[in-house]
């Protein structure tokens, strides 16, 4: 839909971006955050967790077809209760993309999951709280360093890492952080 277009608008326009900083630039990973919309939209329309693993699962494909067949791609836990019986479908079909879930159908390689911190906090039910994202993209930037690492993820040198952080006014004052979750490399 106009969200996945928008998505692959914005990405391209990144990595454009890297690649006239430096013409070697290249994809090291991505990094999924996102489903809150989605979720939203998917029980509404009376579809299930399995179509929402089908289009996530497209679009790792996707990504992989544009950047290369090994890009390893880390998927961050969305947010809302988790004890929600439609959060909690969405949460596991997420991790079946994993790799190592057993599951044959959906299973990718060089995949990871990341589960939100125990002590997450939700500051409306459905977003996460400033220090919840901080820890949230550290433990994201770990699993993605474990996937790099692997020999199968890039060929030649392991890259030097550039996450682009922008700061921005939170709201009624909290510290907030914009993170592009892209990781852009060069060697």
């Amino acid at each position: 839909g106009s969200s996945y277009v928008k998505w692959w608008t914005e990405a391209r326009k990144l990595f454009a971006r890297a690649q006239a900083w430096h013409p070697e630039s290249y994809i090291a990973g991505v990094i999924v955050c996102g489903g809150e919309s989605d979720l939203g939209g998917t029980w509404d329309e009376g579809r299930n967790a399995t179509e929402s693993l089908s289009n996530l699962s497209k679009l790792i494909d996707d990504i992989r077809t544009e950047w290369g067949a090994n890009i390893p791609v880390v998927i961050s836990e969305i947010g809302y209760q988790p004890t929600d019986t439609g959060v909690a479908e969405f949460i596991e079909a997420q991790q079946q993309l994993a790799t190592g879930s057993g599951n044959a159908t959906y299973e990718k390689n060089l995949c990871a999951y990341v589960a939100r911190p125990s002590n997450f906090v939700l500051t409306d039910g459905t977003h996460y709280d400033a220090a919840t994202n901080r820890q949230r993209g550290q433990d994201a930037a770990a699993a993605m360093a474990a996937l790099i690492a692997q020999p199968a993820a890039l060929p030649g040198e392991v890259p030097v890492l550039a996450p682009l952080i922008t700061e921005s006014p939170g709201a009624a004052g909290e510290d907030e952080f914009t993170y592009t979750s892209d990781l852009i490399a060069s060697t």
